[in-house]
């Protein structure tokens, strides 16, 4: 999405007026100087950044007894971060709500000052968390991709991976480009980034759909004008020189090819047609079509070309499956502009008719699956997303706050195809509230084998019990029908129904696709007073016979069966 960013400035003097509403923020876990001093002192100076802990630890303790909020007392192990969540966690008059806009404003600033300071070579990034508290390093993502976490997400996006693409989740980013370390030295658009880690980055952390916007400007390079991701304005401003489409498709053309099955989405904002880019560039989609086809041709869903595509004018390809594409052999669907083509062909799909979004604070306080801020027709026939802005400039004009983790789980229940959030973090605790299938905290465990699913009372996917006759009662799921009711419209609640041992006419076993037909199985199950009901699925663990390795991490794959 566009706005016109510049660099922000601000005292950090303010950070320590009380004012803000309160707010469910993502998971905070401060880094402190004595993580700094370790980090920095490997192999070396052990006692010393123990006795470092020790001291920070006693002192966040005594503040705690005082009373004193926990973002607040974080500040005495040296996070300054700690201000702007005390910030976020107060409420006092006469500020009320709209504190939350000056809370988010001094948020991104300590972040971008974060982010400047991991751009000098030789950094520690331990360091540059002090400010902002988010450790932005690859240690972080290695971590991530050992973690259950990944593992979940891993299996519910397989969950999904048969049915049309408007009855599946997409985990996504809002301008997904746009990190301060994408450019070096860093950009004007950059210095208030929508993100803290590269494109392929995000990719590593489960995100499957993109957004890039993309504009005709000058390079840097050769001066020639070109296709380039910029987070502009009208005109263009706030462009300078930012990565050209170019690099940024060349770089995530290596991803696709180590993980070719894997299927992205592509939001592509198309900003070409400013009123200086005629006189600048009469050819600009033709070159930057060229460009796209060079380095994703092979790899396109293209329009019209496959079953299912509808023609680029007709809208998105709502009734293609993950599955669909994966055996046609490809990898990736854009949306965006019928302009951009090659030789003829079109390389995207348009909206024309399937997509509907929302951002800038319209998903506060919304609630499965009653209140999911699109209607039932779009959320059952349409693409529909939520963006937020985590800039300073969103801040400015008018933005309160990002979606706290309780509205992104919000999301998820009602099945949003494109939730895309702004600063995502490996464990912020919003990719987490993404989940609304398997519990990462409860995974089978390594032993080889497949172990029976059940829907417990939460509503996640867990173990069945091994000991006992296991359960009588199965989901069962009509075998028409979807979370509309036929000729009335409103909301299914008969597509699930509760068996004892066996489903009734016109029911099978199943189990849950997206979030929203986990909310009406959840209803049936508190309609027939059961708690826990078996799920037709299981998993199958292929491990080392031994079951689990020496050092208890379970890295055997996991796989769906049925």
């Amino acid at each position: 999405m566009r706005h016109l960013p510049f660099l922000p400035f601000i005292l950090l003097s303010v950070l320590a007026l009380p004012v803000a509403a309160a707010h469910d923020d993502y998971q905070y876990d401060p880094v402190t100087v004595d993580e700094v001093c370790t980090a920095g002192n490997p192999g070396g100076g052990e006692e010393f950044c123990a006795a470092l802990a020790e001291a920070n630890a006693a002192v966040a303790a005594g503040c705690a007894e005082q009373g004193g909020d926990a973002g607040f007392c974080s500040v005495f192990g040296g996070n300054v971060h700690g201000l702007v969540q005390t910030c976020y966690h107060q409420a006092v008059p006469p500020f009320g709500n709209e504190g939350r806009r000056f809370c988010k404003f001094a948020d991104t600033f300590v972040s971008a000052v974060s982010a400047y300071c991991r751009q000098v070579p030789g950094t520690l990034p331990e360091l540059c968390a002090l400010a902002s508290s988010d450790l932005v390093a690859e240690s972080q993502l290695l971590r991530y991709e050992e973690s259950d976490l990944h593992a979940a997400h891993v299996l519910q996006r397989e969950l999904s991976a048969d049915q049309p693409m408007r009855h599946a989740m997409y985990v996504s980013t809002h301008n997904s480009f746009n990190a301060t370390a994408a450019n070096s030295p860093p950009t004007l658009s950059g210095s208030d980034a929508n993100q803290r880690y590269l494109v392929v980055e995000q990719l590593r952390m489960d995100v499957r759909g993109l957004e890039l916007d993309v504009h005709w400007m000058p390079s840097p390079v050769d001066g020639r004008f070109r296709a380039t991701v910029c987070h502009g304005n009208a005109q263009h401003a706030g462009c300078s020189f930012e990565k050209s489409l170019l690099q940024e498709l060349q770089e995530l053309r290596v991803w696709l090819d180590a993980h070719p099955g894997e299927v992205i989405v592509i939001d592509l904002e198309n900003n070409m047609g400013q009123p200086l880019d005629g006189p600048t560039g009469a050819s600009r989609y033709a070159e930057a079509s060229a460009e796209i086809f060079s380095v994703l041709g092979d790899r396109l869903y293209l329009p019209g070309k496959h079953p299912a595509a509808p023609a680029c004018g007709q809208g998105q390809p709502l009734e293609v499956s993950v599955n669909a594409v994966r055996a046609a052999g490809r990898q990736v669907i854009v949306y965006g502009s019928c302009s951009y083509e090659h030789e003829g062909q079109a390389l995207m799909f348009d909206r024309t008719g399937t997509h509907v979004q929302t951002g800038a604070g319209s998903y506060i306080d919304m609630q499965a699956p009653d209140d999911c801020r699109f209607t039932l027709e779009e959320l059952d026939t349409r693409w529909v997303r939520f963006y937020e802005d985590g800039t300073m400039v969103g801040a400015v004009t008018g933005v309160q706050r990002q979606a706290s983790v309780a509205e992104v789980r919000e999301m998820a229940r009602c099945n949003i195809n494109m939730p895309s959030l702004d600063h995502l973090l490996p464990f912020d605790g919003r990719l987490a509230a993404l989940l609304w299938s398997f519990d990462p905290e409860a995974l089978p465990g390594s032993v080889p084998g497949k172990v029976q699913m059940v829907h417990n009372e939460a509503g996640r996917f867990v173990e069945r019990a091994a000991q006992g006759r296991g359960l009588d009662k199965i989901a069962c799921r009509s075998q028409g029908g979807g979370i509309r009711e036929a000729g009335t419209g409103s909301l299914n609640q008969t597509l699930w129904t509760v068996g004892d041992n066996a489903c009734p006419s016109g029911y099978l076993p199943g189990v849950p696709r997206n979030g929203f037909e986990n909310e009406l199985l959840r209803m049936a199950k508190a309609a027939s007073g059961v708690a826990e009901v078996r799920l037709d699925l299981c998993l199958r663990r292929d491990g080392p016979a031994g079951g689990v390795p020496a050092d208890g991490k379970r890295r055997a794959p996991v796989q769906l069966c049925r």
